[in-house]
């Protein structure tokens, strides 16, 4: 017989871990960054032959400037420093079924000059997105970089009073259940940057 697992403890909280990183990783995270391409922050699949959205107009959703941190060698110890976190998270929280991270590691900006944000919305959805289950932010931009920016989880009823902000941190690992309802709140000055990355891997359970 197959044991039974436990119910998550948590199932609408987020998990928050600090100084899982030190000032030389975050200096070598930047001048890394520094090097990749910006490519296109879109909302839902990117079709590849007409290089548009196949869904929402993203700018309507979203506003920002993204890279993706390629998996190799030279940020092996970045994707086994997230895997740790996220290790850690679901044991303590919510016992899920985890078997893989399957997609590229994140980086975004969100410029006061582009009205930067991102509004109401789950990381789960139809087709591949149904695979998440965990979903990880991670701050890298100081309190006083910016103004705005506020990650705010919705906790149900009115959007507008029923939400519960993140405190803003440098290096705080945020991990929560990819069904829970979220946004950053617009940049009014200066640029937000951060590492999201999602992991699940199979069908939820």
């Amino acid at each position: 017989m197959l044991p039974i697992k436990q119910p998550p403890q948590f199932p609408f909280a987020a998990y928050n871990l600090q100084n899982i990183f030190n000032d030389q990783e975050f200096n070598q995270l930047q001048t890394n960054i520094n090097q990749i391409e910006y490519q296109p922050s879109v909302i839902g699949e990117w079709d590849e032959k007409t290089e548009s959205n196949n869904n929402i107009s993203d700018t309507e959703l979203r506003s920002s400037n993204i890279k993706w941190i390629p998996k190799n060698q030279a940020w092996g110890w970045l994707y086994k420093k997230l895997h740790d976190c996220i290790i850690r998270a679901n044991v303590e929280n919510w016992n899920f079924t985890v078997t893989s991270i399957d997609t590229e590691i994140q980086y975004s900006e969100y410029e006061a000059s582009q009205n930067g944000h991102y509004t109401w919305h789950a990381d789960m959805d139809s087709g591949d997105f149904s695979l998440r289950k965990l979903s990880v932010i991670v701050q890298l931009s100081s309190p006083e970089e910016y103004d705005g920016g506020v990650i705010e989880f919705f906790t149900g009823g009115n959007y507008e009073t029923m939400k519960k902000p993140v405190v803003r941190e440098k290096g705080l690992v945020t991990i929560f259940p990819s069904y829970m309802i979220h946004r950053v709140t617009p940049v009014t000055r200066g640029t937000r940057k951060s590492l999201v990355l999602w992991a699940g891997g199979c069908q939820f359970k």
